[in-house]
């Protein structure tokens, strides 16, 4: 995530966290699944079952991304309420210029 202040043309990244968490689930995720899967086969089941410890990464990877997007979402209305900006504009890389546009008033109206 990027974000640009156009007033005074500057900018900061807050996506590195984002990324390293999911890095890290994902790795972990990987190694516990690819453990359980090879002891359900060793044991000579042919669909395995997810553990309960593969549904409780999953949970806390969806926690912690959501945190973290509700703190860098408090960080930025923060930054917005200090800076005296009054409109956000919200859009995604993936999206073209006249796609979606999502404006967020910081005023608390």
């Amino acid at each position: 995530m990027t974000c640009y202040d156009s007033e005074n043309g500057a900018s900061f990244i807050l996506g590195r966290k984002y990324l390293s968490l999911c890095h890290y689930y994902h790795k972990e995720i990987a190694r516990v699944q690819s453990q359980w899967y090879s002891q359900q086969t060793g044991q000579g089941i042919r669909y395995p079952k997810t553990s309960g410890h593969i549904r409780r990464l999953h949970r806390k990877k969806r926690q912690a991304v959501k945190d973290y997007l509700h703190k860098i979402t408090r960080y930025i209305v923060e930054y917005c309420r200090e800076k005296e900006i009054t409109s956000v504009i919200l859009t995604s890389e993936k999206e073209s210029e006249t796609e979606k546009r999502k404006w967020i008033d910081t005023d608390g109206r």
